[in-house]
């Protein structure tokens, strides 16, 4: 399961879950469409259709009443009251025919219809000859009239009413048949589907806590545990996430691996660089130890220096004494030279006279 992407793993059971949904609801309008259509068979095709035929039914008899009553009736204004009526009824009956052809029908049940309204005519017949019989105090022409026509015409049609009414009752009887059918279809489609809805439910449960919550969960512990262990100096980083499998979750494990592993490397090289920074802190150290002794000694040098260079200073004092003196004594004898060489020129123009006079006295003696 951990090779699965978390895609497929979510998405799998979400994509089923909503396939059962669509089926479910396909299936359940479908069924609802079948009970809707086998109520309208019960309610609008059979109970209107047997309505109408205990309107006829009802309609018949009152016909018959009605003349009946007018063959008793003894004067022409009652007899004429119910021929009204007999009219009034006999448009009704025209009505309620029409009404149930508009309905729909089974192939017999118009046949059925069709005939009845073929012997209807005839009954109409009868109806009026009857009255016609009634009206001219004939006897003998309305018995005739109600025995061969209105009468065979009247039970035929009760005796076809009655078997629409049969054939209807048994059309309701089978829609209500089928929609207790369709209604335990609908029961047993809708607990087979919340059956597989749970089954896909635990089953994307289990994917979802087996394949995201609990790898997600593990990974979550053991980087807390690192963590609080790393803030309390106890870290190791030596300690790894135990990864199996390929999906995202194992992404996400083997990069955490890679970044403990990362952080280690670095942690190591920073310990390896703190133990050099102490040893060239120890040579450090050493040489300020070596330099501040050094410093002492240049310290001990310098003031003895100062010492010599005090005495130097003295020294060069009195040098400077002794060269002033020597200075002057210096002038003093070049005042001595200058009187020596003006002496000197003198001595050297009187001897150049002397010579120039012993040469002339020479020149002169030999002359």
């Amino acid at each position: 399961m951990n090779n699965i992407s978390i895609r497929i793993k979510v998405l799998v059971p979400i994509v089923v879950l909503s396939v059962v949904i669509f089926l479910s609801c396909g299936f359940a309008l479908w069924n609802e469409k079948k009970l809707l259509n086998t109520s309208y068979v019960i309610s609008n095709e059979g109970s209107d259709n047997i309505e109408i035929l205990a309107n006829m039914e009802s309609e018949l008899q009152a016909i018959g009443k009605n003349m009946y009553g007018h063959c008793k009736a003894e004067n022409a204004t009652t007899k004429n009251e119910y021929a009204a009526n007999i009219k009034s009824q006999i448009s009704e009956m025209e009505e309620l025919f029409a009404g149930y052809e508009a309905k729909n029908l089974t192939q017999k049940e118009k046949e059925y219809i069709s005939a009845m309204r073929g012997k209807f005519d005839k009954y109409v017949e009868g109806v009026n000859e009857v009255l016609e019989g009634s009206m001219d105090e004939d006897d003998e022409a309305q018995r005739i009239a109600i025995n061969v026509k209105q009468k065979p015409a009247e039970d035929y049609l009760i005796y076809k009413i009655e078997r629409l009414t049969e054939m209807r009752k048994a059309e309701m009887d089978k829609a209500l048949s089928g929609q207790q059918s369709a209604y335990q279809v609908a029961i047993l489609s809708s607990i087979v589907f919340m059956v597989i809805s749970i089954v896909m439910f635990v089953l994307a449960a289990y994917v979802c806590i087996k394949g995201i919550v609990k790898p997600m969960h593990y990974i979550s512990n053991k980087l807390d545990t690192m963590i609080r262990d790393i803030q309390n100096d106890a870290g190791d980083l030596s300690v790894r996430i135990k990864i199996d499998g390929k999906d995202e979750i194992s992404v996400i494990g083997k990069s955490v691996n890679a970044f403990i592993e990362t952080l280690q490397n670095v942690m190591h090289r920073i310990t390896d660089s703190s133990k050099e920074m102490n040893s060239i802190v120890d040579v450090v150290g050493k040489e300020i130890t070596l330099s501040d002794d050094n410093a002492r000694d240049i310290s001990a040098a310098m003031e003895e220096l100062s010492a010599a260079m005090s005495d130097v200073t003295t020294s060069v004092s009195g040098i400077s004494a002794q060269l002033s003196n020597i200075g002057a004594s210096v002038e003093e004898l070049s005042a001595g030279s200058d009187e020596l060489l003006n002496y000197a020129d003198q001595m050297e123009q009187s001897a150049e006279s002397l010579k120039n006079n012993a040469i002339n006295n020479k020149n002169e003696t030999s002359n």
